[in-house]
């Protein structure tokens, strides 16, 4: 977490009850991240599923931290780079509301997915997070992980990571 602290500031964890989301959502929130000159992350200890809700929230973290690292160099990072990984002509929703379809998801099949979930549809950001999060859950053996979008998905994250983050390892 110094490497991300580094790029992004302060982050404090704050472990609680039920989170209640003041807009529309499609359903209620197991966690979120409050950004400002501290990054809160709140995370609902009372949900299932917790180790996968951390591995959700510090993949938001180590997006914002590729995206303020990346403005000193994009080589690795950056809205286009992560673009190049999504199906041609493809937009985010950019809106929690509703539900995007189903279509390059892994419900609706996995052979041609690109996307985790139609969650992942919504922003660069929860594409990335879900995406951690189903390998926190899933592990690096699952049939998910072999899928060619989604695995070039996965090491392009993991190599910004690497590159940005964790310098000398």
């Amino acid at each position: 977490m110094d490497a991300v602290s580094s790029e992004i500031g302060s982050v404090v964890f704050v472990l609680c009850g039920g989170i209640r989301a003041a807009a529309p959502l499609p359903d209620s929130p197991r966690a979120c991240v409050c950004c400002g000159e501290v990054s809160l992350v709140l995370i609902d200890v009372s949900a299932d599923g917790l180790a996968h809700t951390l591995a959700h929230e510090i993949a938001h973290l180590a997006v914002r931290a590729l995206d303020e690292a990346s403005l000193r160099d994009g080589s690795r990072w950056n809205d286009a780079l992560w673009a190049e990984l999504n199906p041609p002509g493809f937009q985010y929703s950019l809106s929690y509301a509703g539900s995007p379809t189903a279509g390059f998801t892994v419900e609706a099949g996995l052979e041609d997915a690109y996307f985790i979930s139609r969650y992942s549809k919504t922003f660069r950001t929860e594409d990335a997070a879900t995406l951690m999060e189903a390998y926190a859950r899933l592990g690096p053996d699952s049939l998910i992980f072999k899928n060619a979008h989604i695995k070039r998905k996965l090491e392009s994250f993991l190599c910004a990571v690497e590159y940005y983050l964790l310098p000398g390892r």
